[in-house]
């Protein structure tokens, strides 16, 4: 599946988004002046942003987050809504949000992935489940959950299906605090 997320996470993952920007103001998609400033110091083209844009500048814009390239290529993904490969000033402001909530999703991957083989197993999973706010102890259940963790069966749970997850968690139950 490698990092990119599917059409269908892509689009689940944003329809989450605006259900919380609709719902509890969470995610705010007005554009203000700060999201502006910072648009167009990366905007070169003084249009769109292109992934490499965004990856040369963001660790000198959001510097706390140290977000490496894979977790930047997701939350450029994902905040492509119309899928043009750029993003323009519409999108830059869910960029900016999914950037800070891949990170900490990112960290928690980190803590999940004990061999660092940037995949979880099914052990890896039952020994940290908790670390993703998973209370139950039952072996039965866990499976049951990586099952549905792991969207495309291929027995790991992978960087993007384990951030689709959490955000169906974090925006919808509101069960994990990050």
């Amino acid at each position: 599946m490698g990092c990119s997320p599917s059409k269908n996470a892509r689009k689940e993952l944003n329809l989450y988004l605006d259900y919380k920007a609709n719902d509890e103001k969470i995610v705010d998609t007005k554009i203000d002046e700060n999201i502006l400033k910072i648009f167009n110091k990366i905007d070169i083209n003084k249009r769109n942003i292109s992934l490499s844009e965004v990856d040369f500048v963001i660790n000198d814009i959001l510097p706390g987050l140290n977000i490496d390239r894979k977790t930047v290529a997701l939350a450029y993904k994902a905040a492509d809504v119309d899928q043009s490969g750029q993003i323009e000033l519409n999108e830059f402001k869910r960029l900016m949000q999914l950037l800070q909530i891949y990170s900490k999703f990112n960290k928690l991957f980190e803590k999940l992935d004990k061999n660092h083989d940037k995949k979880i197993s099914f052990e890896e999973f039952k020994e940290g489940h908790k670390i993703i706010g998973m209370k139950s102890t039952n072996n039965e259940k866990l499976k049951q959950e990586y099952k549905i963790i792991d969207e495309d069966n291929s027995g790991y749970i992978q960087f993007d299906e384990l951030c689709l997850y959490l955000a169906k968690k974090y925006y919808v139950e509101a069960q994990i605090s990050l």
